[in-house]
């Protein structure tokens, strides 16, 4: 009998990765969820002891998956015992409402993740395989793990994905000693260690069925939606994806909190895991140019000084807490005094009921981004990078219909071919 997984309650620590895997499962519209990390620091563990925590399907994607297995393929069967063609399902037809679950997508082919990030964008997909062509719609949730020292991904892929969560290694001794004595539990007697953590994973799953129930309640204030804008704009995003995510992952929050409609502190949260994966080095300052009619002294003193690199101040934790007004106003292009109560009042609730000021100043881990030099088109073979050779060592990407003749035959793209003609082929 197969032993089932580790459970996702019995994870010590990584509590913000332990979030953001909450938020994924609750909002399929937040964009599925990136967990990096170095190797051995329980990522996948905790990524796949979330699909007891959902009651939906789940379905693996290896990271030697072909295109056939991916999007489908024809029916060598029916196509042998019936003469018809007809095209099999793929794991992302296979994943459709559930989740998809992808371990070291850094070492997927790119053009791979770029097709399953898009399918997920677009809930569905155009196949034309073996000379039939289908349209088929699917949706699910991306769930994705990375080791950055193996690889980067593109920024591309990166601004896909809704949420992203850095893993760091446990460095408190006793919290190390504790993961030792659950993992020896766990290999001793895997189904009692199970039994030991049920009740927290029926709770677990309980609160987010909740959670998944109350969403589509779940109501943006016009507010809630500039502040948001704000966020991304001090991040300096590139897009609007940011801000589509960020406000669908406040309203995971509000909903995994039993709240329909969404505060500033679920934005300020949500921000930890929509932003880190997309912000860019801030612009420098534009500097004013002097008029003809003023001395050269006075020049000198009118220019003002190259700003400091202020990223660290806009996404630091403050010393005091944050002031009872929002910071929008002193914001670029949001100069104008908003009214008192409109701002962080929210309407399904009474005069006296009011949310908290929004801290926009939110700690951000860092991020790999996939560096500008080394993606050229390289000579020879190589492991865990993008190269094309003429040899026949490698792995298999796919089959195309010769232009000439060809010694270099793909023997699954012939026998489908050849498939639907058997049954008239004459028997010998």
């Amino acid at each position: 009998m197969k032993r089932q997984g580790y459970p996702f309650a019995a994870a010590l620590g990584m509590e913000k990765a332990k979030e953001a895997v909450l938020l994924a499962l609750v909002n399929p519209r937040a964009g599925g969820l990136l967990i990096s990390g170095e190797k051995g620091t329980g990522k996948s563990t905790l990524a796949r002891g979330a699909r007891e925590l959902i009651d939906a399907p789940w379905t693996e994607v290896p990271v030697s998956v072909t295109e056939d297995r991916l999007f489908g393929s024809i029916d060598a069967e029916a196509a042998v015992k019936l003469g018809k063609r007809k095209l099999q399902p793929g794991l992302v037809d296979e994943a459709k409402d559930g989740i998809l679950y992808i371990d070291d997508a850094n070492l997927l082919r790119d053009n791979i993740l770029s097709a399953v990030l898009s399918i997920r964008e677009a809930g569905g997909y155009h196949l034309e395989r073996d000379g039939l062509s289908e349209q088929r719609d699917t949706s699910y949730t991306v769930l994705a793990v990375m080791t950055p020292e193996s690889g980067t991904l593109p920024a591309s892929a990166l601004d896909r994905f809704g949420l992203f969560v850095s893993v760091e290694p446990e460095t408190d001794e006793e919290a190390r000693a504790e993961i030792v004595r659950r993992v020896t539990d766990y290999e001793k007697d895997g189904a009692a260690f199970r039994a030991k953590w049920e009740k927290e994973t029926k709770e677990l799953a309980k609160k987010i069925a909740d959670a998944r129930a109350l969403l589509p309640t779940v109501e943006v204030s016009d507010a809630m939606i500039r502040l948001s804008s704000v966020y991304t704009m001090k991040a300096n995003t590139a897009g609007h994806r940011a801000d589509i995510y960020l406000i669908e992952a406040a309203k995971a929050k509000a909903a995994l909190s039993g709240r329909n409609y969404v505060t500033p502190k679920d934005l300020e949260r949500a921000a930890e895991f929509v932003l880190p994966h997309r912000m860019r080095d801030l612009p420098p300052a534009e500097q004013p140019e002097p008029t003809q009619s003023e001395p050269p002294e006075q020049k000198e003193q009118q220019t003002p000084p190259p700003e400091p690199d202020n990223r660290e101040e806009l996404f630091s934790q403050p010393d005091a807490p944050a002031p009872q007004e929002t910071e929008t106003e002193s914001h670029e292009g949001n100069q104008e005094e908003q009214p008192k109560d409109e701002s962080m009042t929210n309407p399904n609730t009474s005069s006296g009921d009011r949310v908290d000021a929004a801290d926009m100043r939110v700690q951000l881990p860092p991020v790999w981004v996939e560096p500008t030099k080394g993606r050229q088109k390289k000579s020879g073979s190589g492991k865990r990078s993008a190269t094309r050779t003429d040899e026949r060592q490698g792995r298999y990407v796919r089959a195309e219909l010769p232009r000439s003749k060809t010694s270099d035959i793909a023997f699954d793209a012939t026998l489908r071919a050849a498939a639907p003609y058997q049954k008239w082929r004459e028997k010998n």
